[in-house]
């Protein structure tokens, strides 16, 4: 198993995602649950680094968690976590 590295933007992404689900839905459940998820799929690829679907950016593959993509980098005793997007944003818009 691999460590896993979050960039700043990724931590952001993150926060910004549970704190909006939170404030729709007036509770933190869902945003339990999708944390919980995010975790657990980081597990798989900390265990399988090429699990994940290669971008059209060389060396970045991206895993689906719910709607949302989790970017990243291998290195050989690392993954760089670099950005979460929302797969239903346009995404011309998407930037590491």
């Amino acid at each position: 198993m691999v460590e896993i590295i979050w960039s700043s933007k990724a931590l952001f992404d993150k926060k910004e995602i549970l704190e909006f689900w939170i404030s729709k839905n007036r509770s933190n459940i869902y945003s339990k649950k999708l944390n919980l998820l995010i975790e657990q799929k980081l597990k798989q690829i900390s265990e399988n680094p090429d699990s994940g679907i290669q971008t059209n950016i060389e060396n970045i593959r991206a895993v689906l968690v719910e709607n949302y993509y989790i970017h990243y980098s291998i290195k050989p005793e690392t993954i760089r976590i670099l950005r979460i997007w929302d797969a239903r944003q346009n995404p011309e818009h998407f930037t590491l």
